[in-house]
């Protein structure tokens, strides 16, 4: 099996375990996924935030807030993960949904280390990059490559959790991604998004 394969399945059995409520084992999951990435390396500015939510985890005592922080931490790794493995649009979203889980409890490190990732992501996306120094698809669009390549799959009529599947990426990262694709296309329905994507040559 290819190292692209079984990040693949590392992947998917950390989303399935963060869809059926297990944040530990999702964690777990999207940690490994991250360690065993070429870009591991790139998580060492985050080794401290890390740490810190680490410890903090413990002092959320009810069972509520507990299970929050889980989530949110585990959301952590899976944008860790994903930006080790080079999708730093994905890891910056997945940063975003972490922060909200972290600022409803509250909890300032786990905040903290949110932002950090969120900062090391944006640094790394395309999306981010002035447009004259991308290549391929996104040259001359507003839409990041994979902007396009979402909504690529939106025009074959799949769903949010079906996009999800096919990229192996929660649906919360598909629908936020979504929501993006129609706010730099002026747009309020994804049939309109792929209409006037496909009239500017983008798809």
């Amino acid at each position: 099996m290819s190292v692209e394969a079984e990040r693949g399945d590392v992947f998917e059995e950390g989303l399935a375990a963060l869809a059926s409520g297990k944040a530990a084992a999702a964690r777990a999951a999207f940690r490994q996924a991250a360690d065993e990435a070429p870009g591991a390396a790139l998580l060492a500015d985050l080794d401290s935030a890390l740490q810190d939510v680490e410890a903090e985890a413990t002092t959320f005592g009810s069972r509520r807030k507990s299970a929050t922080y889980q989530e949110a931490w585990a959301r952590l790794w899976l944008g860790c993960a994903l930006l080790a493995w080079e999708r730093a649009d994905d890891a910056e979203i997945e940063g975003g949904a972490a922060a909200e889980l972290f600022a409803s409890l509250p909890a300032e490190a786990g905040s903290r280390a949110a932002a950090e990732l969120r900062e090391l992501a944006r640094g790394r996306s395309p999306a981010h990059r002035p447009i004259a120094s991308m290549r391929g698809p996104v040259e001359g669009s507003p839409l990041s490559s994979r902007e396009v390549e979402i909504l690529r799959l939106v025009s074959q009529g799949l769903s949010n959790h079906g996009i999800a599947r096919v990229l192996v990426l929660s649906d919360h990262t598909i629908h936020r991604h979504v929501a993006n694709i129609l706010t730099k296309l002026g747009v309020s329905t994804r049939t309109a998004a792929v209409g006037v994507a496909a009239r500017r040559g983008m798809l």
